[in-house]
Protein backbone atom coordinates (compact mmCIF):
# COMPACT_ATOMS: atom_id res chain seq x y z
CA UNK A 1 0.00 0.00 0.00
CA UNK A 2 2.15 2.09 0.94
CA UNK A 3 4.91 1.52 -2.37
CA UNK A 4 1.33 2.46 -4.20
CA UNK A 5 0.93 5.48 -2.51
CA UNK A 6 4.35 7.24 -3.11
CA UNK A 7 4.22 5.47 -7.07
CA UNK A 8 1.37 7.50 -7.53
CA UNK A 9 2.53 10.73 -5.80
CA UNK A 10 5.65 10.60 -7.84
CA UNK A 11 3.23 10.49 -11.03
CA UNK A 12 1.20 13.51 -9.87
CA UNK A 13 4.18 14.72 -9.03
CA UNK A 14 5.49 14.47 -12.18
CA UNK A 15 2.38 15.55 -13.87
CA UNK A 16 2.23 18.97 -11.69
CA UNK A 17 5.81 19.83 -13.07
CA UNK A 18 5.17 18.98 -16.56
CA UNK A 19 2.20 21.53 -16.61
CA UNK A 20 4.39 24.63 -14.85
CA UNK A 21 7.21 23.83 -17.34
CA UNK A 22 4.80 24.15 -20.44
CA UNK A 23 2.76 26.58 -19.09
CA UNK A 24 6.56 28.75 -18.29
CA UNK A 25 7.33 27.93 -22.14
CA UNK A 26 3.79 28.84 -23.30
CA UNK A 27 4.43 32.18 -21.51
CA UNK A 28 7.93 32.85 -22.53
CA UNK A 29 7.40 32.07 -26.49
CA UNK A 30 3.97 34.51 -25.97
CA UNK A 31 6.29 37.09 -25.04
CA UNK A 32 8.64 36.45 -27.48
CA UNK A 33 5.92 36.71 -30.12
CA UNK A 34 4.30 39.70 -29.03
CA UNK A 35 8.36 40.99 -28.82
CA UNK A 36 8.55 40.55 -32.28
CA UNK A 37 4.72 41.33 -33.34
CA UNK A 38 5.37 44.73 -31.61
CA UNK A 39 8.94 45.65 -32.76
CA UNK A 40 9.46 45.62 -36.45
CA UNK A 41 13.60 44.39 -36.65
CA UNK A 42 14.00 46.83 -39.35
CA UNK A 43 17.61 48.97 -39.21
CA UNK A 44 17.80 52.46 -40.58
CA UNK A 45 14.28 52.93 -41.15
CA UNK A 46 12.74 56.67 -40.45
CA UNK A 47 9.33 56.46 -38.32
CA UNK A 48 6.83 59.36 -37.64
CA UNK A 49 8.31 60.07 -33.91
CA UNK A 50 11.70 61.20 -36.12
CA UNK A 51 9.65 63.24 -38.05
CA UNK A 52 6.72 64.81 -35.66
CA UNK A 53 8.89 64.30 -32.24
CA UNK A 54 6.35 61.66 -30.60
CA UNK A 55 3.63 59.75 -32.63
CA UNK A 56 2.54 58.13 -29.29
CA UNK A 57 1.73 61.37 -27.81
CA UNK A 58 -1.81 62.47 -27.47
CA UNK A 59 -1.01 66.06 -27.85
CA UNK A 60 1.16 66.21 -30.90
CA UNK A 61 -0.70 66.48 -34.48
CA UNK A 62 1.28 64.27 -36.45
CA UNK A 63 -0.66 64.33 -39.71
CA UNK A 64 -1.03 66.39 -42.69
CA UNK A 65 -3.96 69.01 -43.62
CA UNK A 66 -6.72 68.37 -43.77
CA UNK A 67 -6.30 65.73 -41.19
CA UNK A 68 -5.70 66.43 -37.63
CA UNK A 69 -2.95 64.44 -36.13
CA UNK A 70 -4.22 64.92 -32.49
CA UNK A 71 -5.58 61.79 -30.67
CA UNK A 72 -9.24 62.28 -30.02
CA UNK A 73 -11.30 60.25 -27.41
CA UNK A 74 -10.26 56.87 -25.74
CA UNK A 75 -6.76 55.10 -25.69
CA UNK A 76 -6.83 53.91 -28.93
CA UNK A 77 -4.37 55.03 -30.93
CA UNK A 78 -1.66 54.73 -33.55
CA UNK A 79 1.70 54.50 -31.69
CA UNK A 80 4.33 54.60 -34.62
CA UNK A 81 4.62 54.16 -38.52
CA UNK A 82 7.87 52.85 -39.76
CA UNK A 83 8.88 53.30 -43.85
CA UNK A 84 11.77 51.24 -45.37
CA UNK A 85 13.16 53.80 -47.90
CA UNK A 86 13.42 57.18 -47.56
CA UNK A 87 13.99 57.42 -51.20
CA UNK A 88 12.54 55.31 -53.51
CA UNK A 89 12.98 54.96 -57.25
CA UNK A 90 9.76 55.27 -59.54
CA UNK A 91 7.68 51.98 -59.61
CA UNK A 92 9.43 50.47 -57.23
CA UNK A 93 7.90 48.77 -53.91
CA UNK A 94 8.01 50.55 -50.31
CA UNK A 95 7.18 49.33 -47.43
CA UNK A 96 5.28 50.45 -44.12
CA UNK A 97 4.25 49.59 -40.85
CA UNK A 98 2.21 50.64 -38.58
CA UNK A 99 2.12 50.09 -34.82
CA UNK A 100 -1.65 50.25 -33.76
CA UNK A 101 -2.54 49.66 -29.84
CA UNK A 102 -6.64 49.53 -30.36
CA UNK A 103 -8.91 49.81 -27.53
CA UNK A 104 -8.54 47.90 -24.00
CA UNK A 105 -12.46 47.93 -23.45
CA UNK A 106 -13.83 47.88 -27.19
CA UNK A 107 -13.83 44.77 -29.86
CA UNK A 108 -14.75 46.98 -32.52
CA UNK A 109 -13.39 49.24 -34.32
CA UNK A 110 -11.49 49.98 -37.54
CA UNK A 111 -7.79 50.54 -38.93
CA UNK A 112 -6.36 51.74 -42.03
CA UNK A 113 -3.58 52.37 -44.16
CA UNK A 114 -3.63 54.81 -46.66
CA UNK A 115 -1.13 56.62 -49.59
CA UNK A 116 -1.30 59.68 -51.41
CA UNK A 117 0.60 59.12 -54.41
CA UNK A 118 0.92 62.88 -55.47
CA UNK A 119 -2.73 63.57 -56.92
CA UNK A 120 -4.35 60.58 -55.16
CA UNK A 121 -5.09 58.69 -51.85
CA UNK A 122 -5.07 55.48 -52.76
CA UNK A 123 -6.63 52.69 -49.43
CA UNK A 124 -3.59 49.93 -48.59
CA UNK A 125 -5.70 48.38 -45.82
CA UNK A 126 -8.77 48.71 -43.58
CA UNK A 127 -9.53 45.97 -41.36
CA UNK A 128 -11.14 45.51 -37.49
CA UNK A 129 -8.21 44.99 -35.19
CA UNK A 130 -7.60 41.49 -34.58
CA UNK A 131 -5.63 42.23 -31.34
CA UNK A 132 -6.59 44.11 -27.90
CA UNK A 133 -2.90 44.75 -27.38
CA UNK A 134 -0.41 47.19 -29.31
CA UNK A 135 0.44 45.23 -32.75
CA UNK A 136 2.24 45.67 -35.94
CA UNK A 137 0.66 45.62 -39.65
CA UNK A 138 2.66 45.77 -42.67
CA UNK A 139 1.84 46.27 -46.54
CA UNK A 140 3.99 46.81 -49.60
CA UNK A 141 3.22 48.47 -52.51
CA UNK A 142 3.81 50.07 -56.02
CA UNK A 143 5.13 53.96 -54.97
CA UNK A 144 4.07 54.32 -59.26
CA UNK A 145 5.84 56.44 -61.27
CA UNK A 146 5.29 60.52 -60.11
CA UNK A 147 8.03 61.60 -58.90
CA UNK A 148 7.92 64.06 -55.64
CA UNK A 149 6.93 63.51 -51.90
CA UNK A 150 4.33 60.93 -50.85
CA UNK A 151 2.59 60.65 -47.60
CA UNK A 152 1.45 57.67 -45.86
CA UNK A 153 -0.98 57.58 -43.44
CA UNK A 154 -1.66 54.91 -40.75
CA UNK A 155 -5.70 55.53 -39.27
CA UNK A 156 -7.31 54.15 -35.91
CA UNK A 157 -11.24 54.59 -35.52
CA UNK A 158 -13.64 53.51 -33.41
CA UNK A 159 -16.07 53.73 -36.31
CA UNK A 160 -15.68 53.66 -39.81
CA UNK A 161 -14.48 56.89 -41.41
CA UNK A 162 -15.56 58.47 -44.56
CA UNK A 163 -12.97 59.98 -47.08
CA UNK A 164 -9.53 59.81 -45.98
CA UNK A 165 -9.17 61.72 -42.40
CA UNK A 166 -10.55 59.95 -39.27
CA UNK A 167 -12.57 62.90 -37.58
CA UNK A 168 -16.12 62.32 -37.17
CA UNK A 169 -15.63 59.45 -34.50
CA UNK A 170 -15.46 60.13 -30.75
CA UNK A 171 -12.37 58.11 -30.70
CA UNK A 172 -9.70 57.79 -33.43
CA UNK A 173 -6.19 58.86 -34.22
CA UNK A 174 -4.50 59.74 -37.76
CA UNK A 175 -0.83 59.76 -38.03
CA UNK A 176 1.05 60.98 -40.82
CA UNK A 177 4.83 60.41 -42.51
CA UNK A 178 6.61 61.38 -46.12
CA UNK A 179 8.89 59.80 -48.48
CA UNK A 180 10.30 60.74 -51.22
CA UNK A 181 9.95 59.15 -54.76
CA UNK A 182 13.00 60.03 -57.30
CA UNK A 183 14.91 58.41 -59.72
CA UNK A 184 18.90 58.74 -59.58
CA UNK A 185 20.59 61.83 -60.87
CA UNK A 186 22.33 61.46 -63.47
CA UNK A 187 24.48 64.89 -65.12
CA UNK A 188 27.45 65.09 -67.20
CA UNK A 189 29.27 68.31 -67.32
CA UNK A 190 32.57 69.56 -69.11
CA UNK A 191 33.96 72.92 -68.30
CA UNK A 192 36.72 74.87 -69.49
CA UNK A 193 39.89 75.19 -67.63
CA UNK A 194 43.36 77.36 -66.83
CA UNK A 195 45.69 77.29 -64.78
CA UNK A 196 44.97 80.49 -63.59
CA UNK A 197 41.87 82.56 -64.04
CA UNK A 198 41.76 86.69 -63.94
CA UNK A 199 38.85 89.06 -62.83
CA UNK A 200 38.04 89.09 -66.63
CA UNK A 201 38.14 85.59 -67.34
CA UNK A 202 35.20 83.10 -67.35
CA UNK A 203 34.56 79.20 -66.98
CA UNK A 204 32.37 78.25 -69.37
CA UNK A 205 30.63 74.30 -69.29
CA UNK A 206 27.90 72.47 -70.83
CA UNK A 207 25.63 70.04 -68.99
CA UNK A 208 22.92 66.93 -69.98
CA UNK A 209 20.67 65.93 -67.20
CA UNK A 210 18.26 63.08 -67.01
CA UNK A 211 15.60 65.29 -65.83
CA UNK A 212 14.83 69.29 -65.06
CA UNK A 213 16.94 70.30 -62.91
CA UNK A 214 17.93 74.00 -61.59
CA UNK A 215 21.83 74.53 -61.41
CA UNK A 216 23.99 76.21 -59.29
CA UNK A 217 27.03 77.00 -57.50
CA UNK A 218 28.23 77.72 -54.16
CA UNK A 219 31.78 78.42 -52.69
CA UNK A 220 32.93 80.44 -49.96
CA UNK A 221 29.52 81.44 -48.90
CA UNK A 222 28.28 82.64 -52.24
CA UNK A 223 25.30 81.21 -54.09
CA UNK A 224 24.44 82.11 -57.62
CA UNK A 225 21.82 80.19 -59.95
CA UNK A 226 23.87 79.22 -63.14
CA UNK A 227 20.86 77.55 -65.39
CA UNK A 228 17.75 75.56 -65.56
CA UNK A 229 16.58 72.97 -67.75
CA UNK A 230 17.99 69.20 -68.40
CA UNK A 231 20.97 70.26 -71.05
CA UNK A 232 22.38 74.13 -72.29
CA UNK A 233 25.18 75.73 -70.95
CA UNK A 234 26.87 78.48 -68.19
CA UNK A 235 29.71 80.69 -67.72
CA UNK A 236 30.95 81.39 -64.04
CA UNK A 237 32.57 84.30 -63.53
CA UNK A 238 35.20 85.84 -61.05
CA UNK A 239 33.77 89.54 -60.48
CA UNK A 240 32.07 88.77 -57.18
CA UNK A 241 34.82 86.72 -55.41
CA UNK A 242 36.22 88.81 -52.44
CA UNK A 243 40.00 87.74 -52.84
CA UNK A 244 42.36 85.87 -55.36
CA UNK A 245 43.49 82.59 -54.32
CA UNK A 246 42.62 78.97 -54.92
CA UNK A 247 39.16 78.27 -54.67
CA UNK A 248 36.53 75.13 -54.96
CA UNK A 249 33.78 75.47 -57.03
CA UNK A 250 31.05 72.80 -56.35
CA UNK A 251 28.40 73.02 -58.77
CA UNK A 252 24.89 71.31 -57.76
CA UNK A 253 21.97 69.73 -59.12
CA UNK A 254 18.42 70.80 -57.67
CA UNK A 255 15.18 68.67 -57.89
CA UNK A 256 13.50 68.55 -54.73
CA UNK A 257 16.73 68.10 -52.94
CA UNK A 258 20.28 69.69 -53.85
CA UNK A 259 23.20 66.80 -55.16
CA UNK A 260 26.59 67.85 -55.68
CA UNK A 261 27.60 66.88 -59.35
CA UNK A 262 30.56 68.76 -60.24
CA UNK A 263 33.63 70.88 -58.55
CA UNK A 264 36.12 72.99 -60.46
CA UNK A 265 39.22 74.15 -58.46
CA UNK A 266 40.04 77.26 -60.09
CA UNK A 267 43.23 79.76 -58.93
CA UNK A 268 41.84 83.59 -59.46
CA UNK A 269 44.49 86.09 -60.00
CA UNK A 270 43.18 89.70 -58.89
CA UNK A 271 44.83 92.58 -58.70
CA UNK A 272 45.96 94.44 -55.36
CA UNK A 273 46.46 98.67 -55.16
CA UNK A 274 47.71 100.84 -52.13
CA UNK A 275 44.65 102.37 -51.44
CA UNK A 276 46.13 104.78 -48.58
CA UNK A 277 49.36 106.09 -47.42
CA UNK A 278 49.52 108.39 -44.06
CA UNK A 279 52.20 109.25 -41.59
CA UNK A 280 51.78 109.76 -37.99
CA UNK A 281 54.31 111.59 -35.82
CA UNK A 282 54.54 110.07 -32.52
CA UNK A 283 57.57 111.74 -31.13
CA UNK A 284 60.51 114.05 -32.26
CA UNK A 285 62.15 112.58 -35.11
CA UNK A 286 59.80 109.34 -34.64
CA UNK A 287 56.77 108.52 -37.17
CA UNK A 288 54.39 105.64 -38.22
CA UNK A 289 54.10 105.21 -41.74
CA UNK A 290 50.88 103.74 -42.52
CA UNK A 291 49.57 101.75 -46.04
CA UNK A 292 46.53 100.12 -46.89
CA UNK A 293 46.19 97.41 -49.30
CA UNK A 294 42.96 96.39 -51.23
CA UNK A 295 41.57 94.21 -54.14
CA UNK A 296 40.96 97.03 -56.44
CA UNK A 297 38.08 95.30 -57.86
CA UNK A 298 36.09 93.95 -54.32
CA UNK A 299 37.41 96.96 -52.67
CA UNK A 300 38.56 94.35 -49.85
CA UNK A 301 41.52 94.66 -47.45
CA UNK A 302 44.27 92.09 -47.79
CA UNK A 303 46.01 90.49 -45.43
CA UNK A 304 49.62 88.86 -44.97
CA UNK A 305 50.79 91.03 -48.20
CA UNK A 306 54.13 92.87 -48.37
CA UNK A 307 54.63 96.36 -48.26
CA UNK A 308 58.01 98.08 -48.69
CA UNK A 309 58.63 101.22 -47.15
CA UNK A 310 60.90 104.15 -48.34
CA UNK A 311 62.07 107.67 -47.19
CA UNK A 312 63.54 109.73 -50.04
CA UNK A 313 63.97 107.22 -52.34
CA UNK A 314 65.80 105.51 -49.90
CA UNK A 315 64.34 102.03 -48.74
CA UNK A 316 63.76 100.89 -45.22
CA UNK A 317 62.43 97.45 -45.24
CA UNK A 318 59.32 96.04 -45.41
CA UNK A 319 56.29 94.54 -43.07
CA UNK A 320 53.16 92.56 -43.68
CA UNK A 321 49.43 93.76 -43.96
CA UNK A 322 47.35 92.86 -40.96
CA UNK A 323 43.75 93.72 -41.45
CA UNK A 324 44.68 95.48 -44.71
CA UNK A 325 47.46 97.70 -43.23
CA UNK A 326 51.31 97.88 -43.03
CA UNK A 327 53.23 99.73 -41.07
CA UNK A 328 56.46 101.09 -40.44
CA UNK A 329 58.72 102.70 -37.39
CA UNK A 330 60.64 105.28 -38.98
CA UNK A 331 63.01 107.44 -37.02
CA UNK A 332 65.34 110.00 -39.02
CA UNK A 333 68.23 111.09 -38.30
CA UNK A 334 67.32 114.37 -39.00
CA UNK A 335 64.24 116.58 -38.53
CA UNK A 336 62.65 118.18 -41.72
CA UNK A 337 60.19 117.59 -44.38
CA UNK A 338 60.98 113.41 -46.07
CA UNK A 339 59.37 112.18 -49.09
CA UNK A 340 57.29 108.75 -47.79
CA UNK A 341 56.71 106.08 -50.50
CA UNK A 342 55.34 102.34 -50.18
CA UNK A 343 55.09 99.62 -52.87
CA UNK A 344 53.97 96.39 -53.18
CA UNK A 345 54.59 93.82 -56.16
CA UNK A 346 53.21 90.67 -57.81
CA UNK A 347 52.53 88.06 -55.62
CA UNK A 348 50.94 84.45 -55.88
CA UNK A 349 47.44 85.47 -55.83
CA UNK A 350 47.81 88.87 -57.45
CA UNK A 351 49.30 91.80 -59.99
CA UNK A 352 50.29 94.29 -58.34
CA UNK A 353 53.01 96.93 -58.90
CA UNK A 354 51.91 99.84 -57.08
CA UNK A 355 53.17 102.77 -55.26
CA UNK A 356 52.07 105.77 -53.26
CA UNK A 357 53.96 108.74 -52.27
CA UNK A 358 53.67 111.17 -49.76
CA UNK A 359 55.51 114.19 -47.72
CA UNK A 360 55.44 114.61 -43.90
CA UNK A 361 57.49 117.28 -41.89
CA UNK A 362 59.34 114.97 -39.27
CA UNK A 363 59.74 117.36 -36.28
CA UNK A 364 62.93 117.60 -34.35
CA UNK A 365 63.12 118.60 -30.46
CA UNK A 366 61.38 121.11 -28.54
CA UNK A 367 64.95 123.32 -29.14
CA UNK A 368 65.60 122.27 -32.87
CA UNK A 369 62.33 123.38 -33.65
CA UNK A 370 62.92 126.56 -31.48
CA UNK A 371 65.61 127.01 -34.18
CA UNK A 372 63.79 126.18 -37.30
CA UNK A 373 61.30 128.66 -36.63
CA UNK A 374 63.71 131.17 -35.46
CA UNK A 375 65.67 130.76 -38.76
CA UNK A 376 62.86 130.86 -40.84
CA UNK A 377 61.65 134.23 -39.83
CA UNK A 378 65.56 135.31 -39.94
CA UNK A 379 65.63 134.54 -43.74
CA UNK A 380 62.16 135.66 -44.31
CA UNK A 381 63.58 139.41 -42.49
CA UNK A 382 67.09 138.98 -44.46
CA UNK A 383 65.00 138.52 -47.98
CA UNK A 384 63.19 142.36 -46.87
CA UNK A 385 66.68 143.77 -46.20
CA UNK A 386 67.78 142.74 -49.57
CA UNK A 387 64.63 143.43 -50.90
CA UNK A 388 65.22 147.03 -50.26
CA UNK A 389 68.97 147.44 -50.15
CA UNK A 390 69.17 145.99 -54.13
CA UNK A 391 66.42 146.63 -55.68
CA UNK A 392 65.33 149.81 -54.69
CA UNK A 393 66.51 153.52 -54.48
CA UNK A 394 66.60 154.96 -51.23
CA UNK A 395 66.43 158.48 -49.94
CA UNK A 396 69.83 159.18 -48.49
CA UNK A 397 67.79 160.69 -45.29
CA UNK A 398 67.60 156.92 -44.52
CA UNK A 399 71.27 155.53 -45.52
CA UNK A 400 72.25 155.53 -41.89
CA UNK A 401 68.91 153.09 -40.53
CA UNK A 402 69.81 150.97 -43.34
CA UNK A 403 73.48 150.87 -42.06
CA UNK A 404 72.17 150.23 -38.65
CA UNK A 405 69.36 147.80 -40.00
CA UNK A 406 72.43 146.07 -41.82
CA UNK A 407 74.16 145.64 -38.45
CA UNK A 408 71.05 144.50 -36.17
CA UNK A 409 70.79 142.44 -38.62
CA UNK A 410 74.51 140.28 -38.11
CA UNK A 411 73.82 140.65 -34.54
CA UNK A 412 70.44 138.75 -34.83
CA UNK A 413 72.21 136.03 -36.89
CA UNK A 414 75.01 135.48 -34.82
CA UNK A 415 72.44 135.15 -31.81
CA UNK A 416 70.69 132.65 -34.20
CA UNK A 417 74.08 130.54 -35.20
CA UNK A 418 74.69 130.32 -31.29
CA UNK A 419 71.26 129.07 -30.12
CA UNK A 420 70.90 132.08 -28.44
CA UNK A 421 66.78 132.09 -28.56
CA UNK A 422 66.30 134.53 -26.01
CA UNK A 423 68.39 137.45 -27.67
CA UNK A 424 66.97 136.69 -30.92
CA UNK A 425 63.56 137.09 -29.85
CA UNK A 426 64.65 140.34 -28.18
CA UNK A 427 66.22 141.66 -30.72
CA UNK A 428 64.04 140.76 -34.09
CA UNK A 429 60.66 142.35 -33.28
CA UNK A 430 62.45 145.48 -33.37
CA UNK A 431 64.52 144.99 -36.12
CA UNK A 432 61.29 144.30 -38.15
CA UNK A 433 59.74 147.36 -37.20
CA UNK A 434 62.80 148.86 -38.56
CA UNK A 435 62.81 147.22 -41.81
CA UNK A 436 58.79 147.82 -42.43
CA UNK A 437 59.60 151.57 -41.52
CA UNK A 438 62.56 152.03 -44.39
CA UNK A 439 60.72 149.69 -46.57
CA UNK A 440 57.25 151.92 -46.40
CA UNK A 441 58.89 155.56 -45.99
CA UNK A 442 61.78 155.40 -47.89
CA UNK A 443 62.48 152.71 -50.65
CA UNK A 444 61.45 153.97 -53.78
CA UNK A 445 61.73 150.65 -55.98
CA UNK A 446 63.03 150.40 -59.14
Amino acid sequence: MVAEYQKENKALFQRKRNTKEICRYIIMYRKIFLFFLIIPVVFGIKTCSYYWGDCSSRTINDAFPPCNGIEVGGDEHVDEIYIYKEIVEPNEMQEVTCTFTPSKYWSLGRTYIFYFDGSEWIKLLEEVPPYRYKYNRTVSFNVGEKEGEKIVRCIISRDPIKGVCANESSNYDNDDIKFLVLKPLDCNISCSEKKFYTREDKIRCEFSCNKEVRLFYSCEGKNETLAKGRKGSFEINFLNFDFGGNYKINIFAEKIFSEKIYTINATLKSRAIIAKINVSSIAPKKGIIFCEVRDSYSNKKLDNYEVSFFANNRYLGSNLTEHGVARFLYQPETSGEKNISCSIKDSEFYFANDTKKTSFYFLGSRREEEIRMAREKFEKLEEEYYDIYVYSNLSKEFSVEIEVIKKELDELESYLNSGDIENFEKLYPSLKRKIDSVRLNGALYI
